[in-house]
């Protein structure tokens, strides 16, 4: 995700604000999409993020 530097707020905001951005992108990379809990990137038909909780039930092969 792209933020563009002092329009959304002043100079002295924006350290905070990129570190919490770049800090919630990381963790949505290993957060289930249904859950919430930490998942593992899955090449279904699309590309998915689920823990083994969650994809168990469809019976998709969960060593992928």
């Amino acid at each position: 995700m792209e933020l563009t530097q002092g329009y959304l707020c002043d100079i002295d905001a924006w350290g905070p604000i990129h570190k919490s951005l770049e800090k919630a992108v990381s963790k949505a990379r290993y957060a289930c999409e249904r859950c919430g809990k930490p998942g593992k990137f899955r090449k279904i038909y699309w590309r998915h993020v689920y823990c083994d909780g969650c994809i168990y039930p469809f019976n998709y092969d969960v060593s992928t």
